[in-house]
């Protein structure tokens, strides 16, 4: 493996990692709308909390896919993206954290953030 790769690897890993993410959080959307069976039929958590649930999962899966793109392209010019997906994913990560504590998610999150801020920091700016 080259020095040079090192940063397109990591990237690609934090890519695999959201996908991962994603996965696991999708599992819990049966779980959601099992305890939301209770409330009213017109109720607006009922109606719009099985589609945001899932909303994060795209989220992670769209953040996944741009950074795999540029693990597998591997430009100077995605610099930007990866700098950008890290970010978000730190945030994601904290917010996660904040709400859930630990559990798999949350350290998979994690994982995914580490990778990209890595990644994100050893992309060659030119």
């Amino acid at each position: 493996m080259s020095a040079r790769a090192v940063h397109r690897i990591v990237a690609g890993l934090g890519a695999f990692f959201l996908l991962c993410a994603a996965a696991l959080h999708s599992v819990g959307y049966r779980g959601v709308v099992d305890a939301l069976t209770g409330l009213p039929p017109d109720s607006i958590f009922r109606g719009a909390l099985p589609g945001i649930w899932l909303f994060f999962s795209w989220h992670l899966v769209a953040f996944a896919v741009a950074v795999a793109w540029a693990a597998l392209r591997g430009p100077t010019s995605a610099r930007p993206l990866v700098v950008f997906a890290a970010l978000v994913c730190v945030i994601d990560a904290l917010f996660v954290f904040s709400l859930a504590g630990v559990f798999i998610g949350s350290v998979v999150l994690t994982l995914a953030a580490i990778c990209l801020v890595t990644g994100a920091a050893k992309w060659p700016a030119t």
